[in-house]
């Protein structure tokens, strides 16, 4: 089976992403010492690599990653669904929601 490029070489490791060492340190300072209620924004330009960086965060810390794109429905209704989603996905495990371009929302 083929694999498109950018999934081929796509990091999947820390020590893959190369100029982004500040930003994951911060990210995974930010993650152990989270606590409920808190939120993290990250911010910058497209391209640098918010998003990939969540991603692998998410999989080196075996956490599940929930993903909100720009193209999914952003209403009421839509964020009282998130809200009963998270309830039910918090009895499983440690999670990640990222809400992309989260400034339309």
């Amino acid at each position: 089976m083929r694999k498109m490029l950018i999934n081929k070489y796509k990091p999947k490791e820390y020590k893959e992403i190369i100029g982004q060492e500040l930003s994951i340190r911060s990210i995974n300072n930010w993650l152990n010492s989270w606590k409920q209620g808190e939120a993290l924004l990250l911010y910058g330009p497209t391209g640098i690599g918010k998003t990939l960086v969540t991603n692998v965060i998410a999989n080196e810390r075996k956490m599940h990653l929930l993903e909100i794109n720009p193209s999914d429905p952003r209403s009421l209704e839509a964020l009282n669904n998130l809200n009963e989603t998270l309830k039910q996905k918090s009895l499983s495990g440690k999670m990640i929601v990222l809400i992309d371009e989260v400034d339309n929302f």
